[in-house]
């Protein structure tokens, strides 16, 4: 997703990201309820000139020329008293603007225009704020009046330069375009303008206000436009008008409006996108350029890189597809009135941290804390320690210094980088005598724990912190280094965030150099390469892959689209294609499918990823599958966050690291058994097996369904449930670790009755394992069972 070095929020391209740009232009399709921002795409899309355009002005000493703008504000009444207005540019505002408003009747609307008019009958608008002057919105969407807000107001009516004028309404404003036209022509024939008010002028004739000298000029009747905004008064439309409807909205759309920092404009639609916002709605801005200059703009979710004609044809097509089930072709989940909540946030973003640089000086021996005003050395040892003081009174107005020299002034200023709740040492908060040194003496004749004579002077007076950080890189050496890169289906976004947030920060807390990057799996066929021009030297960096997506049952494999999938090489061979260039550098590489494990059902497709592994063109030395057919993939999470800075040097032994990592991971071991796959080894099953409800990986029968105690009587049997005896299954074995299962001897008995039964295991295959405490079944995938029953 590309972005501008000036703004925040992401810039969606048709050409660069066309599957992003239309699930976005979909959306907006989906959206029920809208609010809309425009500018003058209407009057543009009509033919209409722009009002930056030059117009001229008749004087005596020949013909100027200005923009229309300009004029406009010139003649503003908000810039000038009416009778102060020089007529030969009210004249020339005049001509052009009864022009402009001849030609917005009769001119062709455009696709934009189609789209509004599609939005109004679909009852979609609850909202449309506009700086267009011309008003073409009222005739695409003559029922909405009540909904149209123009901030610039409205070139169809014409108002007086009297205070209470209540104007000419667009229906007869027609009457008067003829001599507005003429204007310029008038003004040179008797210097004055004589086109005026009727309603105003009569109230005017009737006071004293006739024996002004200008006073008939206030009643020259003008376009109803303004370029010289009232803040407070928009404020207050705003607050009564404007908001109430925006809190009804799911989107607010901003269509080819320009964005000025710290403009009303800006302020209004950053008002309009807090009330959007609320209801978990988006703000999405259209337009072509991008937008200039320091401003962040942080009301607005994503950049729409079109014009308003293309957004429309695009929108009506994704109406037309709406409209018609069987067609269409994308994404159904996003349904809910909330779902722009998961429109905008799906689109994640990499991290990039580079290792900590080694401190050339002195730093706390806890913490590697550099900071010299913080850190204190003890007289004996020469080590050093960060320190900071606390007070008596916790309380932060409390009172830092006594008076009596017992208490040191060491109040943290507002800006302090370092915290006092954040030391390893704070002095003498359990003094045995009670009183607390200023600091500098207490500095001068600190000793640390490991010097202290606690013989000789009891405890230790210091506090001590738990030590925040363990440094376990030896110095002098390579730091590790990994790129991770996480394929994710759309649906899994939360989880997929989550991931990458805890990766990023294990590797970020042990100071070490990891890059991450996100793959949306709905969007690889236009995914660039990924890490092309990583400029770490060759091996010296890992590589982790992890999936998350749907793995479907049977032989469908891998979903890669809401309607299509892929077998798992072929999976694997699409998806690494974008990344491989930083696999063949890296030292060595391993990959984590977090997908539910239907296609692992498929005895084939294990085969032939066994087969695709062992190719010397591919860079993976293992892969772990998850087998649960019905896997929520954030239990998951945890274990590939710890397995990213666990295999970061050359294991001789990584599958017996990975399985001890998976075994003791509570969340991830009792959720899931797991498929390991690495070069010349066997496909190898992790089964979960905990004697009391898994043995040897197989999970024991329903003991109500198993048991039904024939030795007791009806009276005894409910006799011994009253007496709050729960039916349960009591499981004795021999098991041990490293047993072979066939040897180990199983027998599962009931709670109630006594009665067992023996668990046959003389045709398992495979170990059991026991680490941690927790048991599991390590089995072959594939084996030939001598005879009978099996596994």
């Amino acid at each position: 997703m590309a972005t501008s070095s000036s703004f925040r929020f992401p810039v969606v391209s048709p050409c660069s990201e066309p599957e992003r740009f239309s699930q976005i232009v979909e959306a907006v399709a989906r959206s029920q309820n809208i609010f809309i921002v425009c500018g003058e795409s209407l009057s543009r899309e009509a033919g209409l000139p722009p009002i930056e355009n030059p117009v001229d002005e008749n004087f005596s000493s020949g013909i100027t020329r200005k923009s229309l703008r300009t004029l406009l504000r010139e003649c503003s009444l908000s810039v000038v008293s009416p009778e102060m207005v020089d007529q030969r540019s009210l004249a020339s505002v005049n001509a052009a603007m009864a022009s402009r408003r001849r030609a917005a009747r009769t001119a062709q609307m455009g696709a934009f225009a189609d789209l509004l008019a599609s939005f109004a009958v679909r009852g979609n608008i609850t909202g449309y704020l506009t700086s267009s002057i011309d008003g073409l919105e009222s005739r695409v969407m003559p029922n909405l009046e009540d909904r149209i807000f123009r901030l610039n107001g409205d070139n169809r009516k014409l108002l007086c330069g009297r205070n209470r004028c209540l104007g000419i309404e667009p229906g007869d404003s027609t009457l008067y375009d003829e001599a507005l036209l003429g204007a310029p022509t008038t003004v040179q024939t008797t210097g004055h303008l004589s086109v005026y008010c009727n309603d105003c002028r009569s109230k005017w004739i009737k006071t004293a206000i006739s024996k002004r000298r200008y006073g008939d000029k206030t009643l020259v009747l003008r376009p109803a436009v303004q370029f010289e905004l009232d803040a407070e008064y928009w404020k207050d439309e705003v607050k009564s008008k404007m908001l109430p409807r925006a809190e009804l909205s799911q989107l607010l759309l901003i269509v080819e409006n320009p964005i000025k920092p710290r403009s009303l404009i800006d302020d209004v639609v950053s008002d309009l996108a807090d009330a959007v916002h609320k209801m978990s709605g988006a703000v999405i801005y259209v337009s072509l350029d991008l937008t200039k200059g320091k401003a962040t703009y942080t009301h607005i979710d994503a950049q729409l890189q079109t014009t308003a004609a293309d957004l429309a044809l695009g929108v009506m097509e994704a109406h037309h597809r709406l409209d018609n089930p069987r067609n269409q072709l994308g994404d159904e989940e996003y349904v809910g009135p909330d779902f722009w909540f998961d429109v905008i946030r799906n689109q994640l973003v990499g991290t990039s941290h580079e290792e900590d640089e080694d401190v050339v000086g002195e730093i706390c021996e806890r913490c590697s804390m550099s900071v010299p005003e913080y850190l204190v050395q003890c007289r004996a040892c020469k080590s050093c320690f960060c320190h900071r003081r606390v007070c008596y009174n916790d309380s932060w107005d409390g009172d830092l210094d006594s008076g009596d020299g017992s208490m040191p002034q060491d109040r943290p200023p507002d800006d302090d980088p370092f915290p006092f709740h954040t030391a390893c040492i704070a002095f003498d908060l359990y003094s045995s005598s009670g009183r607390r040194p200023r600091l500098e003496e207490a500095k001068r004749n600190f000793l640390c724990y490991d010097c202290w004579d606690r013989t000789a002077n009891g405890l230790y007076p210091h506090y001590v912190s738990p030590i925040p950080r363990l440094r376990d890189q030896p110095a002098g050496t390579q730091p590790p280094r990994m790129i991770f890169v996480l394929f994710y289906a759309e649906q899994f976004w939360p989880v997929a965030s989550h991931l990458l947030a805890m990766v990023a920060a294990r590797w970020a807390n042990k100071g070490w150099a990891c890059k991450t990057y996100p793959v949306k799996i709905e969007h690889i066929s236009e995914q660039k390469p990924v890490f092309d021009d990583l400029a770490w030297e060759r091996a010296s960096y890992v590589a982790l892959i992890a999936y998350l997506t749907h793995g479907l049952s049977g032989d469908r494999g891998y979903q890669v689209a809401p309607r299509s999938s892929l077998p798992p090489t072929e999976f694997l061979d699409l998806s690494l294609g974008v990344v491989d260039r930083a696999l063949r550098n890296a030292r060595e590489a391993r990959a984590i499918m977090v997908c539910c494990g239907g296609p692992l059902q498929h005895s084939g497709f294990v085969q032939q990823l066994a087969e695709w592994l062992n190719r010397p063109d591919r860079r993976l030395e293992s892969l772990l599958c998850a087998m649960n057919t019905r896997l929520s993939p954030a239990y998951m999470v945890t274990l590939i966050a710890k397995i990213s800075t666990t295999l970061v040097d050359p294991d001789p032994d990584a599958s017996e690291t990975l399985f001890r990592l998976w075994i003791s991971d509570t969340l991830a071991a009792s959720h899931t058994n797991v498929l390991y796959l690495a070069r010349e080894a066997e496909p190898t099953m992790w089964l979960y097996a905990p004697f009391q409800s898994r043995p040897l990986g197989k999970a024991l029968p329903n003991i109500m369904s198993a048991c039904s105690c024939p030795g007791l009587s009806p009276g005894e049997y409910r006799l011994r449930r009253r007496q709050g005896s729960r039916k349960t299954w009591d499981v004795n074995h021999n098991g041990r670790d490293g047993q072979l299962l066939q040897d180990v001897v199983v027998y599962a008995m009931c709670s109630i009755c006594g009665q067992s039964w023996p668990l046959l295991s003389d045709y398992f295959s495979g170990r059991l394992r026991k680490y941690a405490g927790v048991f599991a079944a390590v089995v072959p995938y594939f084996f030939a069972p001598t005879s009978g029953a099996v596994v």
